[in-house]
């Protein structure tokens, strides 16, 4: 079971960053508080408190999602099934489904190997920095920061 929700929480807050007034993201969706997509369209501003708590309803949905769709999920530590959580906060379940190269290989435990693909992706050409903390992770086992 994973245990790490405060060291996940502490990534996904470096990196998604806190913006409390709505903008549209890189690939133009809605967005505020802690890379929450806010799909109403009107521009609005939120608080502080609303972030956080946005944030931990927002990752306890990518945690189940990676549990009820990624099963040999469970049997990993919890840095790499951290890994997992970040990318389905980030894209959602089903983008995160699409890494049909990484996902076997993470399964496989061919940590080098998922590590090389992931950094591979177009997603990682679009999410910079994170992606290479993430790599990272899978590698050593150890949490990363921004």
């Amino acid at each position: 079971m994973f245990s790490s929700q405060q060291q996940l929480e502490q990534q996904l807050k470096g990196d998604e960053g806190l913006v409390l007034k709505w903008y549209p993201d890189s690939r133009r969706i809605g967005t505020i508080g802690y890379g929450h997509r806010w799909l109403a369209g009107d521009p609005l501003v939120c608080t502080q408190e609303w972030a956080q708590d946005t944030l931990i309803s927002d990752m306890g949905i990518a945690i189940n999602a990676v549990y009820h769709n990624i099963p040999f999920a469970t049997t990993l530590s919890d840095p790499r099934f951290g890994v997992l959580a970040n990318m389905a906060f980030n894209m959602g379940i089903d983008g995160l489904l699409e890494f049909d190269t990484f996902l076997p290989l993470m399964k496989q435990q061919a940590w080098a190997s998922a590590a090389k693909d992931l950094a591979s992706t177009e997603w990682a050409g679009q999410v910079g920095a994170r992606a290479i903390r993430l790599r990272d992770q899978i590698v050593s086992d150890i949490w990363q920061y921004a």
